[in-house]
């Protein structure tokens, strides 16, 4: 089962708002229930409208402004609702392990405590009002989150310590080709239209495909050899459980010794010229070591997690969390950009300052003279 799990959030950047607009969301709301327990609809907003902000200014330029609105995935959710449906899963996830914590001895320590609070509060400095307002971002709200953030860790780790994590050099084994790949069913114009190879130019490619079979036998430079006859070179590592690779490609790679060409292999839709570059690549092998661990570890920790949310009630106030909605009016800034910002009312407010004593000062000399005068 998979889940989309939300990094903590990233305390370096600030965002700003060009748009305040008001929310009608009350943040003592409930948002969902589990079991008896109420889930404020403050936290789920914040958690929303955060991931808004992170993702503003580079899903508009890709897609424009109306990018929440858009079903990018083609599967029937705005990403406005796409985001919050994923929020409110994460939620129930969290608060699911939050309920359970002591079953695994987990708790939080007083420095892991303080150093949450100190986090939110840059959190809080790091950000302009405005900003803070759209997002429902305040102290105790960005505490509650990063609280569920450290549980979750720490329960993950604490779920999977007894996840077996013995894999077998066999098992973890990668190894590492090199690749051509001749496309013999289609290609494209300079339109960008898709016109179907004709069997005269399917013949010729594999004419082309035998020499350069034959041209890597004297010349090991895949890329050199790839670019001069208009192809280009991949390289690539696999294992044994595989499932990117075409099963004849794999089948042939199976077979060779390192440092080999395979006769061509053809399939429905293209020719491929391969050579086996490493019978084990090291990096790639513990790469793959590392992951089939992360695995297992996912596969327990997503078990115990489902047999805790089997049947506990969880259910979302749809109606609350349809006040939830995204405003395009987010903009990351640089710590040198809200660095300037800061200086820039400072220095404002010092003129300001100034200003208000010059005049005070012309003020009292005024008054000065006038009784001056009057005596």
């Amino acid at each position: 089962m998979k889940k989309t799990r939300f990094a903590a959030l990233c305390m370096a950047g600030a965002v700003a708002v060009s748009v305040l607009t008001g929310c009608g969301l009350d943040k003592n709301e409930t948002i969902a229930t589990l079991g008896e327990q109420e889930i404020p609809a403050g936290v789920a907003n914040f958690m929303c409208r955060y991931q808004q902000s992170t993702s503003d200014d580079a899903f508009r330029g890709y897609f424009g402004d109306d990018v929440w609105s858009q079903d990018l995935y083609g599967n029937g959710s705005t990403m406005q609702e796409t985001v919050k449906t994923q929020v409110m899963e994460s939620l129930h996830e969290m608060y699911t392990l939050q309920n359970h914590m002591q079953e695994y001895d987990v708790s939080l320590s007083e420095e892991e405590k303080q150093k949450i609070s100190d986090t939110a509060a840059e959190f809080i400095n790091a950000n302009s009002k405005d900003a803070l307002k759209e997002m429902g971002a305040e102290q105790e709200i960005v505490e509650e989150l990063l609280t569920l953030y450290t549980i979750r860790s720490k329960m993950y780790a604490a779920v999977t310590a007894d996840t077996d994590t013995n894999v077998s050099d066999e098992e973890a084994n990668m190894r590492a080709y090199s690749m051509i790949r001749m496309a013999t069913d289609s290609h494209y114009d300079e339109n960008y239209n898709q016109i179907a190879y004709t069997q005269e130019e399917v013949a010729q490619i594999q004419e082309t495909a035998e020499e350069i079979a034959q041209e890597l036998e004297t010349n090991p430079d895949f890329d050199a050899v790839a670019k001069a006859h208009e192809y280009t070179a991949s390289t690539g590592t696999y294992d044994a459980d595989d499932t990117t690779l075409d099963e004849a490609v794999k089948t042939a790679l199976d077979g060779l010794e390192e440092g080999v060409v395979a006769e061509p292999v053809v399939t429905d839709n293209a020719i491929y010229i391969v050579r086996l570059d490493s019978a084990s690549d090291k990096e790639a092998t513990e790469e793959n070591r590392q992951s089939i661990i992360k695995e297992r570890k996912d596969a327990r920790y997503d078990e115990v997690l489902a047999g805790w949310q089997k049947d506990d009630g969880w259910e979302v106030k749809d109606k609350v969390l349809a006040k939830i909605v995204f405003r395009n009016g987010f903009t990351q800034t640089t710590e040198t950009e809200t660095e300037t910002e800061t200086e820039s009312e400072s220095e404002t407010e010092t003129e300001t300052e100034s200003e208000s004593e010059t005049e005070t000062e012309t003020e009292s000399e005024s008054e000065a003279g006038t009784e001056a005068a009057a005596e």
